[in-house]
């Protein structure tokens, strides 16, 4: 277990990457959005954001990518969970659409892209 957001606990599990040939798979399941507009974003929370969504992955990625390239297979997978704010669903419906549309142009050899709904409409696993 690790907090992405504390300096230690990323480096700890960056030495474990590097040092863990038994890896094979790197899942980033981390990862957070902003839950004000900017404008009215608590500046620290934001950092922390940053930290974790890019600082961390980044990291993490550069440490893991060793172990992970010796076995990789030509697979990428992508997963992603979207809280859809109220009223929302239709905007998130043509956003999706078009992120669907610009893969069938621009990745040829996508196999597959799934995405799923909540029953509430709250919730989108992509």
């Amino acid at each position: 277990m690790a907090d992405l957001n504390n300096r230690e606990d990323v480096s700890r599990i960056e030495d474990l990457l590097r040092s863990n040939s038994g890896i094979t798979t790197l899942v980033n399941n981390a990862g957070v959005g902003a839950a004000a507009p900017l404008l009215q974003s608590d500046i620290g929370k934001m950092d922390d954001m940053i930290t974790l969504n890019v600082t961390a992955l980044t990291r993490l990625t550069s440490s893991g990518i060793g172990a992970v390239y010796a076995d990789m297979t030509e697979n990428v997978y992508w997963v992603f969970e979207v809280a859809v704010n109220p009223g929302r669903f239709e905007d998130l419906k043509t956003l999706m659409a078009a992120q669907v549309e610009v893969t069938q142009r621009n990745e040829v050899g996508a196999l597959n892209y799934e995405w799923e709904i909540s029953d509430d409409q709250k919730v989108c696993h992509i």
